[in-house]
């Protein structure tokens, strides 16, 4: 800390220094001009704009389509606009003694005609904005606009991110839930709202899950391979920044409205979305609001493996049928207030909250090999004592949960700034920020019957899809209650965000540059704050399945294969259940399943920068700069020790802490060389960080006498650091496309991996465990890849083909992580969880007159996801490709009507098991 706040006194000191002395050689009568940039047609701002007020001396609008020049000698100028797509814009400027002048310029698109159709379609639009604030970044970014998401059918962020050069995504029931970039996995990524961190709603993670928010709700996508100083350095991948609707030019008013079908269950789907907009007081008072509603009714089909192994010859050890019905309601409503007192002084409000309810029955018929008689041993054929067991997830039976299991997640941010312009000379914005997620799962209801001694057929000759058949055992009087269990998980993050900026110009002409200087503040608290109950009878009254109301969930176009699920206790049967009638029930709290995953944490972040923006003539920029970020962590959670056999004291329960405070000092430097106005080069060295999950950190300690297998958190991890180097080759056309080129590499230090030990000694105790499980830091890992992007406008074609776009981006890495401590893998090398080597995405579209078509295409190589014990074990996130289709058609100016189609391929969601064994289904599930 110490030496952060020696630092910190050195950059302020530095910066007085520089504002004192360029405020006293400057002229206090040089003028101000500040505009808005929008779209003729469309009234939309225009991001990332450039606009020359002479020769030398040029800024680029950002993202609301404003720009700013401060400190202008009064004269006569000429002001020059150009942007991708749109024709070029010149106007004469004259500004006077100490003056202050406000414009609006409006572009029109560049249109390409054939008798009286024009084709300029919202998704062109899109890619113009999207590209021309690439070009002018100095950072390597890939920028998704709100018109293009809304020609995709992409129901949240996640999915319209896949689209992305080098992000591949995670699913989790049909939906994009966790972004990966650059081959990165997701925890080596940041998600911001508007530049801040936004809370995490899961118990064990940083991620967040990108399905929590839809994509219709959002201005713009930024994903930022590339940071600058003046960014959070905790991205090593990469930053998502989510961009929400916060400025409106004038009136707006736009709504949608759909409804489909969810084919794996025959199920409706509905969607819609609301924008209202307008401006006040003589334009000064903007307000935004928008509304976004989606629902759908549908489920999935699962089958999970489990591999074991007997002198190399594999045999499952466990295998499951599972079947989710599931219905999902995302809401989502957001507010942007702008008021601009003059042309320097402005505040913004923003507020943004998201809603997703999950109601789920599962339904699993789990088969136990493990227990049967040929435990340890190979077979095909049939298998004697196998344990049999039919389970339902399911909820309590009222007005909120219906008898499902309900998961009810919400996030809540409140933003408030403003940027002002002191001495026509001194840039400064502040925000503030607070926001709140959480996860709550009231109620959520077991129920199992199970049989030990079934006999069953078992045939792994096919390892996606083994065959079984239940010989015996499988009939209702030999199901006996085996688990009825009730449990409340709770978990919440609240964030408190502060951040203060302060940009400088020192010189201006050719060599113009910019002095920048910031704090920031974040501060965490979360805290996860589970209960588990197991309930027993006192009568026997359902002590086996012909004893309560079943249904029957046999498909005969279950899509995992050719499975047929069987009956299992009803929804309606287990939602009724009073727990609290105790003639009936007997509720112990079992603390063995919740007390060692609860924990609460407390994490203080405090940064500074100083960076030089900096142009050498008119076509070279650099941004060198110095990040300091202190942080402090204090975490509280439980150790547990469980023996069943211990009846009169079975737990003991000790409180524990952990405590950290390490500084980073971070330096960036950046460079954009511009050989021509349509090519251009960008290198950077970077260095970032990932700080380590909130559970992994968390001092809990689990032992399990009964299972001899211990858990355990470590406070001792080190935060994961990387230092970057990219290179990018960008040609910008201007009719709309670019073709691009570029290198990344990535040195890692202290990468995070959960480590595995068998036969492992407690060092408090001396006992000897089967198992203990850590997260623990390997020594380094190396990252390597390249990213080739393509998309054009097909303007060259002759007469209706005119009307043709293609885009197709590739992205290759490959990693090499050493300093695993598994035991008999020390010296191995090995490629870090969520590198896909291969990232595809295409797409080829038609727009002409009112119609418009697209078909797009998506596809991850497979990746490994966790280490295991040896490499027979590790599990493998297996290859995907997703095909998908839309279509709109104007009716009126006003009025469209749309046709999505989503996963054409019908892709599931699987794993294997084994290095080089994709054969052996770990998962697999169907939407």
């Amino acid at each position: 800390m110490y030496e952060f706040l020696s630092s910190l006194k050195k950059s302020v000191l530095l910066f007085i220094f520089i504002f004192f002395l360029t405020i006293s050689i400057s002229n206090a009568q040089n003028a101000i001009l500040s505009g808005m940039i929008i779209d003729e047609e469309t009234g939309l701002s225009m991001p990332g704009a450039n606009v020359f007020i002479d020769q030398s001396r040029g800024t680029v609008s950002d993202r609301n389509g404003k720009f700013n020049f401060t400190n202008i000698k009064p004269g006569n100028y000429q002001l020059k606009i150009s942007y991708i797509g749109y024709n070029e814009y010149s106007q004469n400027i004259t500004l006077g003694e100490n003056e202050s002048k406000n414009i609006t310029i409006k572009l029109t698109p560049t249109t390409i005609k054939k008798g009286d159709v024009i084709i300029i379609g919202e998704d062109l639009r899109g890619q113009a904005k999207a590209l021309n604030q690439q070009k002018n970044r100095t950072n390597i970014t890939n920028i998704i606009s709100s018109d293009q998401t809304s020609v995709f059918p992409d129901a949240n962020i996640g999915d319209a991110l896949k689209r992305v050069t080098g992000v591949t995504v995670q699913y989790d029931q049909g939906e994009a839930r966790y972004g990966l970039i650059r081959g990165t996995g997701s925890m080596l990524n940041s998600v911001t709202l508007n530049n801040d961190r936004i809370p995490s709603a899961e118990g064990e993670t940083r991620s967040i899950q990108l399905d929590l928010i839809p994509s219709d709700m959002v201005h713009q996508l930024e994903v930022n391979k590339v940071l600058t100083p003046d960014m959070d350095a905790d991205a090593i991948g990469g930053s998502i920044n989510i961009v929400s609707r916060n400025i409106v030019n004038e009136r707006r008013v736009s709504a949608n409205i759909g409804g489909g079908i969810g084919f794996i269950r025959n199920k409706p789907v509905f969607n819609g979305n609301l924008i209202l907009g307008e401006r006040f007081l003589d334009n000064k008072l903007g307000i935004i609001l928008s509304a976004s509603y989606h629902s759908k009714d549908y489920g999935s089909d699962n089958i999970e493996g489990a591999w074991g192994y007997s002198n190399d010859i594999p045999y499952l050890t466990n295998f499951e049928v599972r079947t989710y019905n599931i219905k999902r309601i995302r809401q989502s409503i957001s507010a942007g207030i702008d008021y601009n007192f003059d042309n320097q002084n402005s505040l913004f409000f923003n507020a943004l909250y998201n809603h997703r309810n999950d109601w789920e029955n599962r339904y699993r018929l789990r088969l136990r090999f493990d227990k049967g008689d040929n435990k340890g041993v190979p077979v095909n054929g049939e298998v004697k004592n196998v344990e049999i067991i039919r389970q339902d997830k399911a909820g309590i039976m009222n007005d909120k949960s219906d008898g499902q299991r309900l998961e009810i997640q919400k996030m809540y941010n409140f933003s408030i700034g403003g940027h002002h312009i002191l001495f026509n000379l001194l840039d400064i914005t502040w925000q503030g920020n607070k926001a709140t997620a959480f996860e709550d799962k009231p109620n959520e209801r077991y129920i199992a019957f199970r049989n030990k001694k079934a006999t069953v057929k078992v045939d792994i000759s096919n390892e996606k899809q083994p065959f079984f058949n239940i010989a015996d055992g499988d009939v209702p009087e030999k199901l006996t209650l085996s688990e009825l269990t009730e449990q409340n998980r709770y978990t919440d993050e609240n964030d408190l965000n502060g951040r203060l900026d302060f940009s400088l110009p020192l010189l201006k002409e050719e060599n113009r540059n910019n002095i920048k200087f910031g704090l920031r503040y974040r501060s965490k608290d979360k805290k996860r704050d589970n209960k588990f109950f197991n309930i027993s009878t006192k009568s026997k009254f359902m002590d086996n399945m012909t004893l309560i109301e079943t249904e029957n969930f046999d498909n005969d176009k279950f899509l995992a294969g050719n499975y047929l699920a069987g009956s299992y206790p009803s929804r309606t049967f287990i939602g009724n259940l009073n727990f609290n009638d105790t003639s009936k029930f007997k509720i112990t709290d079992a603390k063995e399943k919740y007390v060692p995953v609860n924990f609460d944490a407390k994490e203080n972040i405090l940064g500074s920068y100083l960076m030089l923006d900096q142009n050498l003539g008119s076509d070279l920029n650099f941004i060198a700069g110095l990040r300091i970020e202190n942080t402090k962590i204090d975490y509280h959670a439980f150790k547990l020790f469980y023996d069943a056999n211990n009846k009169t004291d079975p737990y003991k329960i000790t409180p524990r802490q952990g405590d950290k405070s390490y500084t980073d000092l971070l330096p960036y430097f950046l460079m954009r060389y511009q050989f021509s106005d349509n090519l251009i080069i960008k290198a950077a060295w970077t260095n970032t960080l990932s700080r380590p999950n909130y559970y992994d950190l968390a001092p809990y300690k689990n032992i399990v006498v009964a299972d001899n297998v211990v858990s355990e958190g470590n406070p001792n991890l080190e935060a994961t650091k990387s230092m970057n180097f990219d290179l990018m080759l960008d040609y910008y056309w201007g009719s709309i496309g670019l073709v691009s080129g570029g290198l990344f590499y990535k040195n890692l230090k202290d990468y995070i991996y959960e480590n595995i030990t068998v036969n492992w000694v407690d060092p408090e105790s001396q006992i000897t465990y089967d198992n203990h499980f850590q997260p623990m830091n390997g020594s380094k890992a190396n990252l390597l890849g390249f990213e080739l992007s393509f998309q054009r406008h097909l303007d060259f074609l002759p007469g209706v083909l005119k009307g043709l776009s293609f885009y197709a981006n590739y992205t290759y890495t490959q990693t090499e992580a050493e300093g695993l401590q598994i035991e008999g893998r020390e010296n191995e090398k090995v490629t870090l969880p969520g590198t896909a080597p291969h990232m595809l995405n295409a797409s080829l579209s038609y727009s002409y007159d009112n119609i418009s078509l697209r078909l797009s295409v998506n596809y991850t190589a497979d990746y490994i996801d966790q280490y295991g014990k040896d490499t027979r074990f590790d599990v493998y996130y297996d290859k995907q490709l997703f095909l998908d289709f839309n279509a709109n058609y104007e009716i009126t100016d006003q009025f469209l009507v749309y046709l999505d189609l989503g996963n054409i391929t019908n892709q599931p969601l699987r794993y294997y098991q084994g290095k080089n064994q994709n054969n052996k289904t770990f998962m697999a599930e169907y939407y």
